[in-house]
């Protein structure tokens, strides 16, 4: 009885680690996608102005 009380408690703090872990993933996943996101709003505003600058002026 005492072995699988111990078995028990050892599972107990594989799945605690284990859930711990993957929360702290998940976050660096979430903050990496975020910075990601900020990224590519620069680079296509830095197209935008770089089209608007270089652009023909419209035909009258």
């Amino acid at each position: 009885m005492l072995s699988l009380a111990k078995s028990c408690a050892d599972i107990s703090a594989l799945i605690y680690t284990i859930s711990e872990n993957a929360g702290s993933l998940y976050q660096r996943y979430a903050e990496a996608e975020q910075e990601l996101a900020e990224q590519a709003t620069e680079v296509a505003q830095k197209c935008t102005d770089i089209l608007k600058k270089n652009s023909a002026p419209p035909k009258k």
